[in-house]
């Protein structure tokens, strides 16, 4: 009995060693110091070799050593599109869709719709409801093309802006300064601008359309902490270990694990490049909109999610 208590105790000691080994070597990466964070993977697997996500981090660090320069979180498009189409994405898109298409269904049309960061229209195609009328795409990236042949097949009006919101902005001021659109809506896109040019905007937003539907993540307080703390830290392995969980059965998990969740997590403590995204608490979100002069406000959690919950806002 004394053996197996202290068998039971020397596991639960050398899953801590694991963790500790872990957050070192994400500081150490952090640091620029690729070979000692390679060191600590190795460690982290040793101490807890039943853990995926120690396991994939170090064959990410090994790879990376004989790079010229780190992975970039998008700088696999095969990837990222392997991740977007598979694990908890299907439920999740599913899940928002629905929401705005609800949404669409309750307001009166014929509705013009303003869609920012559309991307390919995973969001928008599956909830094109019969009172919208009109559609202004927004989206900078080349997946602008395949949300445009794909929203040929409903019968909406539709104009494609291949620029950044900012652009768009100006270019709309400059066409139209009373333009306005019923609805302008964002899925996961506003997290790309850092706070002073997202509070430009959403003041612009306020300013152009009735009312705003925003979906985002609710990351909660511990990710906005400094780079190294200890609660972030956790924060980010834990749920990175759950975004590998997701898709361990998949034919995909390397070319998913390799290509976009690795240069994700460790892009969160890489000093040396800009960030990619801004993610917030939902309390921080509410409290943007408030700032650009929206005065009610109403939101619910869409759909659980291994990163955070994602929740929309419905603003006005």
């Amino acid at each position: 009995m004394m053996a197996q208590a202290e068998a039971e105790v020397s596991q639960e000691d050398m899953v801590l060693r694991a963790a500790d080994a872990f957050a070192l070597c994400l500081v150490s990466y952090g640091e620029g110091d690729r070979a000692t964070a390679l060191d600590w993977a190795a460690e982290a697997v040793q101490f807890d070799p039943a853990k995926p996500l120690y396991a994939h981090a170090h064959r990410y660090l090994q790879h990376q050593q004989t790079r010229s320069e780190d992975a970039g979180v998008y700088d696999s498009p095969q990837a990222f599109t392997a991740f977007i189409n598979g694990g908890s994405n299907v439920p999740l898109y599913e899940a928002v869709s629905a929401a705005l298409r609800a949404e669409y269904a309750a307001a009166a049309g014929p509705l013009r719709l303003l869609d920012i960061g559309v991307g390919s229209g995973r969001a928008l195609l599956p909830a094109l409801h019969e009172r919208v009328a009109h559609v202004d795409l927004v989206e900078p990236s080349p997946l602008l093309e395949e949300c445009i042949e794909k929203i040929a097949q409903h019968s909406v009006g539709v104009k494609a802006h291949p620029v950044k919101i900012e652009e768009f902005m100006q270019q709309s001021f400059d066409a139209d300064a009373g333009r306005r659109w019923d609805v302008a809506q964002s899925s996961f896109a506003l997290q790309s601008l850092p706070a002073s040019e997202r509070a430009v905007v959403l003041r612009w937003i306020r300013q152009h359309a009735h009312r705003l539907l925003l979906v985002e993540f609710d990351v909660g307080a511990a990710f906005e902490r400094s780079r190294y703390d200890p609660a972030r830290v956790q924060f980010v392995s834990d749920a990175l270990s759950l975004g590998i969980d997701d898709y361990a059965t998949s034919a995909d998990i390397e070319l998913v694990s390799q290509g976009f969740l690795m240069p994700v997590m460790f892009g969160y403590f890489d000093k040396t490049k800009a960030r990619t995204n801004y993610e917030q608490p939902l309390t921080a979100w509410l409290d943007e909109l408030r700032a650009a002069g929206f005065t009610s406000l109403e939101h619910r959690v869409v759909c659980p999610y291994w990163w955070s919950p994602v929740f929309m806002i419905v603003a006005s």
